[in-house]
This record gives C-alpha cells, sequence and structure tokens, in this order.
C-alpha cells in the first residue's frame, strides 16, 4: 500500500470512530424532546462544528444515517438534504431513498426550494455502513428485550443484495466468536 492510500484508510478510520462516538449525539442534551428525531438533531449539532466538519466531512452523514440499515442495504441513491442551508435557525436536515443515483440526480433537479443536497458516494457509504451495522447489532443483542446474536445477523442478512453492506456483513459473521476467558476479579 502507498503513503496517500494509509492516508486514505486512516482518515477512513477516524471518521468511522467519531462517528461510532457521536452517532446518538443527537440524543445528549434532550433525550426525550424528539420531534425531529435524533439522526437530525445530532447532524445539526456536528454540521455546527466548521472544525469537525472539515477534518471529518462524512461525519455528518454518519450521524444522519446511523438508524438507516435497511434502507441503505436496498438504497443506491442515498440523498443528504439540507434545507435553507444558510439560515442556522430554519436549516433542517432530511434523509432521502431512491433506487438509482439516476433517479436520485433527476428528482432533486426537479426538487423546488432553497436547499443543498448530496447524493452519498461509495466512499461515504464505507464510512456510514459499519456504524449503521453495529448500532442495528448492539441495539437489539443489549437490548432490554435483547434478541440473541444469531437472529440479529440472520434478520439484517435478508437486507443483503451486494456489495458494501455484503462485505461488511462477512466482517460481522466472521467476528462472531465465542469468549472463553474467564472474567477478571
Amino acid at each position: 500500500m502507498d503513503f496517500i492510500g494509509f492516508i486514505g484508510d486512516h482518515k477512513r478510520t477516524v471518521s468511522i470512530f467519531l462517528g461510532g462516538f457521536l452517532h446518538d449525539c443527537g440524543l445528549w442534551n434532550e433525550p426525550f424532546f424528539l420531534h425531529e428525531g435524533h439522526e437530525v438533531k445530532g447532524a445539526k449539532l456536528v454540521w455546527e462544528l466548521r472544525e469537525v466538519r472539515q477534518y471529518a466531512p462524512s461525519l455528518v452523514k454518519i450521524v444522519l444515517f446511523h438508524s438507516d440499515i435497511a434502507r441503505l442495504a436496498k438504497r443506491y441513491g442515498v440523498v443528504k438534504l439540507i434545507e435553507s442551508p444558510d439560515d442556522a435557525e430554519r436549516s433542517t436536515f432530511t434523509r432521502e431513498f431512491f433506487r438509482t443515483k439516476k433517479e436520485a440526480k433527476t428528482v432533486l433537479e426537479l426538487r423546488p426550494g432553497n436547499f443543498k443536497a448530496n447524493i452519498l458516494e461509495e466512499e461515504d457509504l464505507r464510512k456510514v455502513l459499519p456504524v449503521a451495522l453495529a448500532e442495528r447489532y448492539i441495539t437489539q443483542t443489549q437490548d432490554i428485550n435483547a434478541k440473541d446474536r444469531w437472529e440479529v445477523i440472520h434478520e439484517m442478512a435478508r437486507h443483503i443484495r451486494n456489495g458494501l453492506f455484503l462485505r461488511y456483513m462477512v466482517v460481522l459473521c466472521n467476528a462472531q466468536v465465542d469468549v472463553i476467558a474467564p472474567r477478571l476479579r
């Protein structure tokens, strides 16, 4: 691997780590006041941090899409929309999903209003998917009504088509080992 490839992988890893840490930041201040959803609220928080946005430009996308694993697995035209992007008081984030990127481009070209739209590229999805998979897996296996690991993996595997989702599911399945070491006292 060359140096440029190493730097690219390093930035991706940092973005995924930050996304994992901040994915629920929309719940931090007001966990029960969720009229717009904690994903949208969190994306707005991250968007306001210019330095973070500059160093990890995919972080807003990770926070915004981390709860959408089923839709991410089936759609290739994933769009992050910012309504009223120049007015911090009125701006809001929206997620839209289309079957193809071409369909997403066509709809966006016809859309009226003041908005900024980004169709997620494969590089963005390489950062969003691990956090989204981890969110679903951890939430469902450690929830108060926890499911067995095999049940959660089986449920997520139903969404597999191909591409990135398949690769991450293979890694998740291969990472399932039973811990046999005793706990430290």
